[in-house]
């Protein structure tokens, strides 16, 4: 039981952190471009 709440929490963790990481490279590339094409 431990060992599997333990793996859970570690991927809760990988995938919350992997989709702030995404969300935070799209909305900063997003800004870049839109910044340096105007």
């Amino acid at each position: 039981m431990d060992l599997v709440f333990i793996v859970l929490t570690l991927v809760f963790f990988a995938l919350s952190w992997a989709f702030v990481k995404l969300c935070e490279r799209l909305s900063d590339g997003g800004q870049n471009t839109s910044a340096r094409a105007s």
